[in-house]
């Protein structure tokens, strides 16, 4: 039987913020202006993280978890990969974030998904 976990249910979560993240930071930091590669890199990684996210709560395989880690890495570094590290709240977001993704989907592989009925 499916024991429920925590860390899929964060990483939707978090996924929708990386997803909503290139609208409320120049939002909440009236002089952010993000740049169009930096804003859909996180369109697209965020709607995959919560794809996969959503994926792994409803039923969990371990390439979910090392798909939410690897996306995870890449919002880490995407602000160096595609050059938006001047945007210092933007990266500084994104390293936080992805951090936490990374985190959070290793230490899923952790821990037992399955539980004896």
């Amino acid at each position: 039987m499916y024991k429920e976990r925590w860390q899929p249910i964060v990483a939707l979560v978090l996924g929708a913020y990386v997803v909503v993240s290139p609208w409320l930071i120049p939002y909440l930091l009236r002089g952010s202006v993000l740049t169009l590669g930096s804003a859909w890199s996180h369109y697209i990684a965020g709607a995959a993280i919560v794809i996969v996210a959503a994926l792994a709560i409803s039923s969990f395989r371990l390439w979910e978890a090392w798909v939410e880690a690897l996306l995870g890495l890449w919002v880490i570094i995407a602000p160096w990969v595609l050059g938006f590290t001047s945007l210092h709240a933007f990266t500084w977001n994104s390293v936080i974030v992805g951090a936490l993704l990374v985190a959070i989907s290793l230490g899923s592989l952790k821990t037992d998904p399955m539980q004896s009925a």
